[in-house]
């Protein structure tokens, strides 16, 4: 088999591997048997060398994955281990979703919850975005989705507009030698009212946008 970047492959470790690898690099998420049996419900010896889709939510774990690798020097070990946890998670996710009839969504919820946040990150620019949309992109329902972040005393539409709102902030600090205008700003950040724009990032950040771009 030859793999491409990005590829999510599928190894047997109990059984004699031989591959030749080139200049990329890789993350290897390695589980028992057991737990992978019983994420399955079943003989899991047939997925040996089978590839996760580049879509739903393997996209997101592929997404995780590279997240992992760039920022791992900048946590700490209990950051990174939540993280691998997250992973796993997906993982396991995305085997039920690609490889079984029948899907649990909630047996994996901080897999379910690293998911759907991936996806908010990803795409809080976009106006349109919302639980619904975060939800089919994932692949599970909106009540899952509600109880999910539930669980982390969270709710999915203030996650989606504290993810504008840091996007905004963080292109404001970037933009304060550029001279972009703010509502341009804001709006690539995914508001499309300037007014309930700088009310609510004056909230979160307790100053407003020209005071974030120019503070120290």
């Amino acid at each position: 088999m030859t793999l491409h970047q990005d590829d999510l492959c599928i190894a047997d470790f109990s059984r004699p591997i031989e591959y030749r690898q080139g200049r990329n690099r890789e993350i290897t998420l390695m589980f028992r048997r057991s737990v992978l049996a019983e994420a399955m419900k079943g003989d899991v010896s047939t997925l040996a060398g089978r590839l996760l889709p580049r879509n739903g939510i393997a996209a997101m774990l592929r997404s995780h994955l590279r997240l992992i690798s760039v920022e791992a020097g900048n946590m700490s070990a209990k950051e990174r281990a939540a993280m691998v946890e997250a992973a796993s998670e997906m993982t396991l996710l995305a085997l039920q979703r690609e490889f079984r009839s029948v899907v649990d969504e909630e047996q994996f919820p901080t897999g379910l919850y690293a998911a759907a946040m991936t996806v908010i990150r990803h795409y809080c620019w976009n106006p349109d975005l919302d639980p619904a949309t975060v939800a089919s992109r994932v692949g599970c329902s909106r009540a899952t989705l509600y109880r999910i972040f539930a669980a982390e005393s969270e709710s999915v539409a203030r996650s989606i507009w504290n993810a504008r709102l840091d996007r905004a902030h963080g292109l404001l600090r970037e933009s304060s030698e550029s001279g972009a205008y703010v509502s341009d700003i804001a709006f690539r950040s995914g508001f499309i009212d300037m007014p309930t724009f700088n009310r609510m990032f004056k909230r979160r950040f307790d100053k407003t946008p020209t005071e974030a771009r120019f503070g120290p």
